[in-house]
């Protein structure tokens, strides 16, 4: 079996208990200098699937470094679970505003895409799609899933990512920056058996990115455009509880890509430990993150 078919089946291999959320977030803890880690004070993020998982690790960090941030996914009670961790640790439930929607409802995205640009009439600072569905078709999906449940993979995993990142595009360009994260995975490189549809939603996801990325540099020429996406590898989720890795392992990588300065990568890959991805027709970003 090979690396790529042995990490996408550990993906979706159930287990129990997630790992204990870490507040101890600081510069020091993810890597990134003082300077940086403090110009994250008093921005805004908006991170769907923030309820759980790699989404939720990012928004308790950026709250703890003085961001405001948006969490949304269908599931209130996650999201309410966020903003009581940011509360326990001593921050104000202020901080971080749940934002209940489901991704696969256009209607409920258009509507949360206002109530976002709404409460940040300055500009939004950052958007980090986090929100996937995983594949749950059975070992064949690509040969017995339906119609439907194909719909349903493609309306979360790809349509709902766009539908936010083209609808936010201008509220983050009021503040001079355009930063869009797309969580990918290495199912987009992959072609493994069983998880065929999600392969597939992540392909096409990592093209958007590089797509997108190129159309808003074009559209928003006096606004330094950066859109890229992040491989997570494996943590301990809801979708992998198979791993033992805690989600903070992707907020090194995560917090240098928001707090880079003008200039910076776009269209890029990257795994979470630096490396940069080959996709498509991407170049490597030459300089240090």
């Amino acid at each position: 079996m090979s690396k790529v078919s042995y990490f996408l089946r550990q993906l979706f291999r159930p287990n129990s208990g997630l790992p204990s959320v870490n507040m101890c977030y600081s510069a020091e803890s993810t890597g990134i200098d003082r300077e940086r880690w403090n110009s994250l004070s008093g921005k805004s993020f908006w991170i769907t699937g923030g309820g759980t998982g790699f989404g939720q690790s990012i928004a308790l960090c950026l709250a703890s470094a003085g961001s405001r941030v948006f969490v949304s996914g269908r599931r209130g009670q996650k999201l309410q679970e966020t903003v009581d961790t940011l509360v326990r640790s001593g921050l104000p439930g202020s901080v971080c505003i749940p934002v209940i929607m489901d991704l696969s409802n256009p209607a409920d995205i258009e509507n949360a895409c206002t109530v976002v640009s709404r409460s940040c009439p300055d500009g939004l600072d950052g958007l980090i799609n986090c929100a996937a569905l995983p594949e749950r078709a059975g070992p064949t999906p690509l040969s017995s899933a339906t119609v439907t449940y194909w719909d349903s993979m493609m309306a979360v995993n790809l349509r709902a990512p766009w539908l936010v990142s083209r609808s936010m595009a201008a509220i983050m360009a009021k503040t001079g920056m355009i930063r869009i994260l797309n969580m990918t995975s290495t199912a987009g490189w992959a072609g493994t058996a069983g998880v065929g549809l999600y392969n597939i939603t992540k392909a096409a996801l990592n093209n958007l990115t590089m797509s997108l990325a190129e159309e808003l540099a074009l559209i928003y020429e006096e606004a330094h455009v950066q859109v890229n996406a992040v491989d997570p590898g494996q943590a301990r989720t809801e979708m992998n509880q198979g791993s033992s890795e805690n989600p903070d392992s992707i907020l090194p990588l995560v917090i240098k890509l928001l707090t880079y300065p003008n200039n910076g990568p776009n269209g890029k890959f990257f795994h979470k430990d630096g490396r940069f991805l080959d996709f498509g027709f991407s170049t490597p970003f030459e300089k240090e993150l």
